[in-house]
């Protein structure tokens, strides 16, 4: 999403250098969001806000700008994308054979839904809100504390964040 406001900025940001940390000398690594996506049961092409892709990359053609085998999406959820990202993005995503996990970051609030493919049309649901606790992704060998993800972020209080939740 080209001019992102702070708030998604710096969330991504510290997700970023918290993966990348966590995935180093491993076979996975973290792309930001200029490298698209490719959905190949349709003609989309996306630009998540980032991507973990594990083993050798794949791309549409000798360009190298469109993926066609990520392991990991991420959104930092916007009040102008939300819809889009939980809807008819997710819809679009699930046709990615290689995608195992998709990942939505809340920038209003401490809360992150990862969704988990256990089978073709199946999905597990997981929310992170304890800023005490950790988040993990479910494929990919990476936990981290939830308060660093949100780190230099400040938040309305926990009464009115659990009025909010999803």
């Amino acid at each position: 999403m080209a001019g992102a406001r702070y708030l998604h900025n710096r969330v991504l940001a510290n997700l970023t250098g918290l993966l990348y940390g966590q995935l180093q000398g491993s076979s996975c690594f973290v792309l930001p969001n200029d490298m698209g996506v490719k959905v190949p049961s349709s003609s989309d092409y996306f630009y998540p806000n980032l991507i973990v892709v594990c083993g050798k990359p794949h791309f549409e053609d000798n360009v190298f700008d469109t993926l066609l085998n990520p392991q990991v999406l991420v959104e930092v959820l916007s009040e102008s994308t939300e819809k889009f990202d939980l809807g008819d993005k997710f819809t679009e995503y699930r046709n990615i054979a290689s995608l195992k996990e998709y990942v939505l970051v809340s920038q209003n609030r401490m809360q992150i839904l990862r969704y988990v493919r256990l089978a073709e049309d199946h999905w597990d649901v997981r929310i992170f809100k304890d800023e005490t606790g950790e988040f993990s992704l479910g494929t990919v060998k990476v936990s981290v504390p939830l308060k660093d993800i949100y780190e230099g972020m400040e938040f309305s209080s926990p009464v009115e964040q659990a009025e909010q939740i999803v």
